[in-house]
C-alpha cells in the first residue's frame, strides 16, 4: 500500500512523492465520479475491466494504488492525461465530467478545444484576476506607506524605485496575459 511508504523521484528538479501523486488522484477519483453523479459500483461498471466497486473505493480513500491500465481507463474515460488525474487538483478546475458524453470537442479553425480546455481557461482567467487584484492592493499599500514615511535612506529609495519598475513589469504581463485570454476566450466562442 502506497500511504506506508513515501517512495520519490526527480521530476524538473523537484523532488515529487508517490503518495503526493495517489493523494492527488484519490481526490480527484472521488471529485470526479461524484460530479458524474455515478455510485462506485456505476463508476467501475462505466470505466469497464477489471475494475469494481472496491477497486473505486479503495483508491478514493488512498489505500490502494491503481494499476497502470486501470489509471489510464479512467483518465481516458474523463478525456484527461493521466498526469493531470494524478498531478493537478481537479476539485479547483470548473471542469463538468457529465458534458463530455455531450459534447466531445469544439471546432475551432483547423484544430479542437475540449471541453477540459475550456474549463482551464475559464480557471486560468479566474486566477489572472485574482493576481491582478492583488498586484493593485500590494502597489495601493506601497503608495499609501511612501507617503505616510519621511525622507528615506538611499537604499530604501533604491527599493522602493525597483519595486515600481517591478509593479510596471507585472502589469505589462498581467494585461499581456488578459489578452491572450481574451483571444482564446473569443476562438471559443
Amino acid at each position: 500500500m502506497f500511504c506506508k511508504h513515501s517512495f520519490s523521484f526527480a521530476h524538473d528538479n523537484n523532488t515529487v512523492t508517490i503518495a503526493r501523486f495517489m493523494s492527488n488522484f484519490a481526490q480527484n477519483l472521488r471529485h470526479l465520479r461524484k460530479k458524474s453523479r455515478f455510485s462506485q459500483e456505476e463508476f467501475a461498471n462505466q470505466v469497464g475491466g477489471r475494475l469494481n466497486r472496491g477497486n473505486i473505493a479503495s483508491y478514493e480513500k488512498g489505500t490502494a494504488e491503481p494499476k497502470i491500465e486501470n489509471l489510464i481507463r479512467i483518465a481516458k474515460y474523463y478525456d484527461l492525461p493521466v498526469i493531470d488525474l494524478v498531478q493537478q487538483d481537479l476539485t479547483a478546475i470548473d471542469f463538468d465530467p457529465n458534458q463530455k458524453q455531450e459534447l466531445e470537442h469544439d471546432e475551432i479553425g483547423e484544430g479542437s478545444i475540449s471541453l477540459r480546455d475550456k474549463a482551464l481557461l475559464n480557471h486560468f482567467e479566474k486566477k489572472a484576476e485574482e493576481l491582478g487584484k492583488l498586484l493593485e492592493g500590494f502597489h495601493n499599500y506601497h503608495k499609501f506607506k511612501m507617503k505616510s514615511l519621511g525622507a528615506l535612506p538611499k537604499d530604501l529609495r533604491m527599493m522602493v524605485i525597483n519595486f515600481e519598475e517591478l509593479y510596471e513589469v507585472a502589469e505589462v504581463i498581467m494585461q499581456s496575459h488578459r489578452e491572450l485570454i481574451g483571444t482564446f476566450k473569443k476562438r471559443i466562442n
